[in-house]
Parts: C-alpha cells; structure tokens; sequence
C-alpha cells in the first residue's frame, strides 16, 4: 500500500508482521496471568518478596494499573513487530526491541522499586513512541494502519493516565516492594 493510505492491504488486516505484534499482544493476558499466579502462590508459600509484590499490586491505584497495562500493551505489541521491521529495516527494528524492552522496565520498576521517576520514564517513552509514529506516517515512510493507530490511543490512554493529579493516581501509603513507598 502506498505511503499516506489508511485501509487494508493484501492478505487482510493483519498480514505478515502485524500478524506476529497481535499474537504476541493475544498472549500478554496469559502471561500476565501466569505471573500474578505465581506471585499469588509465592506469597501463600510464605515468600516475603512475593507478599511484598502482591502488596504492591493491590495497593497500586487503578489509574496507575491502568498505564501499566497500556505501557504492557504497547511493549508487547513492538516486541511483536521487533522481527519484521529488523529484516527490513535493522535500525528501526532495534528502536522496537528497545521501546517495547524499556517500557516493560519501567512497568516492573513501577511495581518492584516504586521510587520517584517511573511515571515520568513511562510518559517520556509513550510520548516518544507516538511522536515518532506520528513523524513517520507524516513524512510518508511509514503509511498509518490500524494496529499503529490503536497502539498509539493506548499510549495516549496510558500518557493520561499517568498525568493524573497526584490524588488521583498516588497509591495509599504502605510498605512496597523494596521496603519503599509511592
């Protein structure tokens, strides 16, 4: 499909490495699962990091859980689309591994050291993310598909939700991961 065109290309909607970016985010929930199940049974088995985690879990703000699975989203489905863009376009490629890698970092520093800073990471990340999404499909490199433009209103979801007012997004005091608070 040409630069600049919104629609369906050959093969259907999620042909070749798009394909690959919503297998990667149909398997983020299973994944999610199996670590909250493994956290969960940790912490019954008496592990005092996995209590302290699970704590952490419980205690985070739902806005604050809400940008983590947006951040979570938008790692698996660049990690997804990783492969396909290092065979055509290595560079851009690396920028995949490295963003979805970076915003999963960011999403386990929330939760295992919750010290200042996170939410500003993620928000530079997801910001970064869009900008440049929105520089490539201007300037015709890239032509805008469905699966860029629903990741990027998951970023923009996520960015919100991270510039929530601090009453709004600030977790109640307690002892978390790492023996800090929010």
């Amino acid at each position: 499909m040409p630069a600049g065109e919104v629609g369906m290309s050959v093969g259907g909607p999620m042909a070749g490495e798009h394909g690959a970016a919503m297998v990667a985010l149909l398997f983020l929930p299973v994944a999610l699962m199996a670590g909250l199940t493994l956290v969960e049974g940790a912490a019954r088995s008496g592990s005092a990091a996995a209590a302290r985690l699970r704590l952490a879990l419980q205690e985070t703000p739902a806005a604050a859980r809400l940008a983590l699975l947006g951040m979570l989203v938008s790692a698996a489905v660049h990690l997804g689309l990783a492969p396909g863009h290092l065979a055509e376009d290595p560079v851009l490629g690396a920028l995949f591994v490295l963003d979805g890698a970076a915003l999963g970092a960011v999403a386990a520093w929330s939760l295992v050291r919750p010290r200042a800073g996170w939410r500003l990471a993620g928000a530079v990340l997801l910001l970064a993310g869009v900008l440049a999404y929105a520089g490539y499909v201007v300037t015709g490199a890239e032509s805008a598909d469905a699966v860029g433009v629903a990741t990027k209103v998951v970023e923009l979801a996520a960015l919100g939700l991270l510039a929530l007012p601090g009453r709004l997004a600030a977790p109640h005091p307690s002892r978390h991961f790492g023996g800090q608070t929010r």
